[in-house]
Formats: C-alpha cells, structure tokens, sequence
C-alpha cells in the first residue's frame, strides 16, 4: 500500500505521462516486494519455531513434532 502511494504520489509530482509503464510495473514490481517479504518471513518463522521448540524442551519426540506444528502453523496462518 505504502509503495502504490509513494508511486502515485511522485507520478503527480513529476507529471509522469507514461500511462503503460505504471499499468504494467506497478501490480508486477508490488507483487515482488511482497514475494521477497512473504519468502523470507517464511524463514525466519521457521527458524524462530524450531527454536522456542527447543527452549521448551519437551519429553518425547511426539510433544516436540506436536509443539513444533502448532508453531509453524500459528505462524503461518
């Protein structure tokens, strides 16, 4: 949101007349950003997960697969 306002707001300002190059790029160099942030906020929470797992150390290899699924899945929802 924060980048299709910065891009409207300096198309107003420098009265940029390329109509296609901002139908075009806008929605592809948007959907970018959000790829790289989605990727790699993927892997901190991984990261993140196995390792509050590990701090709770648990008894049983089945209550560590257990907890470690809960967090993956709260994470990525």
């Amino acid at each position: 949101v924060v980048y299709r306002m910065s891009r409207v707001t300096s198309d107003v300002l420098f009265s940029d007349k390329s109509n296609t190059y901002r139908t075009l790029m806008m929605p592809c160099t948007a959907g970018l950003i959000n790829l790289v942030c989605i990727v790699s906020l993927n892997f901190v929470y991984a990261r993140l997960a196995v390792w509050l797992t590990d701090k709770e150390y648990q008894r049983t290899q089945m209550e560590y697969d257990d907890s470690l699924t809960l967090k993956i899945y709260m994470f990525q929802f």
